[in-house]
């Protein structure tokens, strides 16, 4: 006879009508392409023009790949040269600098320096008149003596 024990046994190692529900019926099987409708599809003899196309494209990439790269570093090049000319006007607008700052501090003497030369040779000029008139006789020059 069978036993409780026997029947959880079989239900372990064969599917019950609960376990069969959720496989493929004849009708869902029906809904699966056939033969036939596979013909339809494209086969792995059918892509290899396609793939060789991939192939012939990717070594033109690669060639262009390859341009884009000797341009770069020719690029690099440019741009080292360029930094090279770059620290020496860098240099060179250093020296300007200098040169602007001693210039400015020569105006600034020459500045000093005619705040008392031009009042001395209004002095000077004066005297030789005087000196002129004194020994020749004659008009003062002071319209062309400079004024303080």
């Amino acid at each position: 006879m069978i036993t409780d024990q026997d029947i959880k046994k079989m239900k372990k190692v064969f599917a019950t009508k609960d376990d069969l529900k959720s496989f493929a019926t004849k009708d869902d099987l029906k809904s699966f392409a056939t033969k036939d409708d596979l013909k339809s599809f494209a086969t792995k003899d059918d892509l290899k023009p396609i793939y060789k196309g991939f192939d012939q494209m990717n070594t033109k990439l690669d060639g262009t790949n390859k341009r884009i790269d000797e341009t770069n570093k020719k690029l690099d090049g440019t741009n080292k040269r360029l930094d090279d000319t770059n620290k020496k006007l860098d240099g060179t607008n250093k020296r300007l600098d200098d040169t602007n700052t001693r210039l400015d501090g020569t105006n600034k003497k020459l500045d000093d320096l005619t705040e008392y030369v031009i009042p001395a040779l209004g002095s000077v000029f004066r005297w030789t008149d005087d000196i002129h008139r004194a020994l020749i006789g004659g008009k003062r020059t002071e319209k062309h003596i400079p004024e303080n």
